[in-house]
């Protein structure tokens, strides 16, 4: 448990915190954190997509989504 209260799960990723709660590093496999195992995470060819290649999982950060999904696109 001490190791995976350094991470803090944010934007379907986990990030080590410092003491603070402030970001230093990452970001790691969520599914590898909770293994107990420290897997960064490698960075896709877009903005805000991660691999894991451990788990063969596809990660999005809020770099990807948009900060407001509708549904739909709206048309003039």
């Amino acid at each position: 448990e001490a190791f995976k209260a350094r991470y803090r799960y944010e934007e379907n990723v986990s990030w080590k915190c410092d003491d603070a709660g402030k970001r230093i590093d990452g970001p790691f496999c969520p599914n590898c954190i909770d293994e107990g195992r420290e897997r960064r995470l490698n960075p896709g060819a877009t903005k805000g997509v991660y691999t894991c290649v451990e788990h063969r999982a596809q990660f999005w950060t809020a770099d990807k989504r948009p900060a407001v999904w509708t549904g739909r696109a709206d048309r003039g």
